[in-house]
């Protein structure tokens, strides 16, 4: 906790270097959104190698905003420092803001800071809803797949009957005869 009032530069400093990082987090989302399309709209049209390609994109993805997101915890930590806050959440944010020397100039990137937040979790919001969408897909193109091969054994063990049929048989057995 500084001992003194925090730096207004520095702070607005650190924020703007937020702002900076979340809307690269921002663009990773968007991406994987729209890869998330790419794969849904191949679970349709049954590329499998088309989705499985588009999906280890998705996954890179996924990778680099792992790794970008130990970038944004470091930022927010030297800020929640930086201002002596218990944690860091926009309200913390808000409520620091009057104790600063240039409380306006904080504020005004707290609010793009705001605006990138919203719409980071509107993206994320569809980002779940395309996923999850696609999930459901798959489990139901699963179970017609499990459908069908039900169906080829079926077919399978009626031949396997026909062919193993006992000539010495007295009467013709048939397969759905339970004789």
């Amino acid at each position: 906790m500084p001992s003194s009032k925090p730096d207004t530069g520095k702070a607005v400093s650190l924020l703007q270097e937020l702002v900076s990082g979340y809307a690269a987090h921002l663009e990773y989302y968007k991406n994987w959104l729209s890869l998330a399309r790419q794969a849904r709209a191949r679970v349709d049209d049954a590329d499998l190698d088309e989705f499985l390609r588009v999906h280890g994109e998705k996954e890179d993805v996924a990778r680099r905003l792992r790794e970008h997101e130990l970038e944004l915890k470091a930022g927010r930590d030297a800020l929640r420092e930086e201002l002596g806050l218990e944690q860091f959440t926009l309200s913390e944010l808000e409520r620091a803001r009057p104790g600063l020397p240039d409380a306006d100039a904080f504020g005004a990137v707290l609010g793009e800071f705001r605006d990138l937040l919203t719409r980071l979790g509107a993206v994320m919001r569809d980002l779940e809803q395309v996923e999850c969408d696609t999930e459901s897909r798959l489990r139901r193109r699963l179970s017609a797949l499990r459908g069908e091969i039900k169906g080829v054994h079926s077919v399978r063990r009626a031949a396997h009957a026909y062919h193993r049929a006992d000539p010495d048989a007295k009467e013709a057995r048939f397969i759905d005869h339970k004789g």
